[in-house]
């Protein structure tokens, strides 16, 4: 969506579909989707006594499928699906047109550097030592192609604290596997604590992670032993 709709082709790496919703698709985990034919891979669809409960069954439906390796538009039809006009039954057959700006306005993407950055240690590097609880480790990398960098401690009884720019997020890790997190952000005075599960595998090829986090898929990629100076300075 965010590149005037274009297809995305190439491996899937991870695909997954959730209960509760009909996922019509012949592609699974290590389909290669090329670029030839017609770029719908799926299609969800969900039923309910009302049309509010069907709308809701979908969003939840969208948010929990993971469809990791290529760009979809599944995030944009959640935007879709949330959007007033949609919600109050007032979407036409111009509703993308005139509501496009919103349905393509850049998310507050702070809790996903934060899960990012737990992923990479998580998955890349390991998990720190009971010695190395207090010391922060510094973290450069790139989220769907924007760099960061963040300061992540680990604490006694698996808590992190995160730190990226200006903010700092305070989560426990509830269980980790190979491929999965289980996340509880730390509450403050006006966000509630809750409970969150972050997926994740390997792109094929390389030491990129990609990550099905609050109901996208992301990439990241650890950039913290690569040089920071410019290409020209590099060579």
């Amino acid at each position: 969506p965010a590149k005037n709709f274009q297809p995305s082709s190439g491996l899937l790496t991870e695909v997954r579909f959730p209960p509760g919703v009909r996922a019509e698709t012949a592609v699974t985990t290590g389909s290669e989707v090329p670029p030839y034919y017609d770029p719908m891979v799926a299609k969800l669809i969900a039923h309910g006594a009302t049309r509010g409960e069907a709308r809701r069954r979908l969003l939840h439906g969208l948010q929990d499928t993971q469809a990791l390796g290529i760009r979809t538009n599944q995030h944009f039809l959640q935007r879709c699906l949330a959007h007033p006009a949609f919600v109050h039954g007032e979407a036409t057959t111009a509703f993308v047109g005139e509501h496009l700006d919103a349905l393509l306005a850049c998310d507050d993407d702070s809790r996903d550097v934060a899960l990012a950055a737990v992923a990479l240690l998580a998955a890349g590097r390991g998990m720190p030592s009971p010695l190395t609880h207090g010391l922060a480790s510094p973290l450069r990398f790139a989220l769907d192609g924007q760099v960061h960098s963040a300061q992540a401690t680990a604490h006694r009884g698996a808590r992190w604290s995160v730190r990226a720019g200006e903010q700092t997020w305070h989560l426990g890790l509830l269980a980790s596997a190979d491929d999965h997190l289980r996340i509880a952000w730390e509450g403050d005075g006006n966000t509630p604590a809750r409970h969150e599960t972050l997926d994740f595998c390997r792109e094929p090829g390389s030491d990129a992670l990609l990550l099905h986090a609050r109901g996208r898929a992301r990439r990241v990629e650890d950039l913290s032993r690569h040089s920071a100076m410019p290409a020209g300075a590099a060579a």
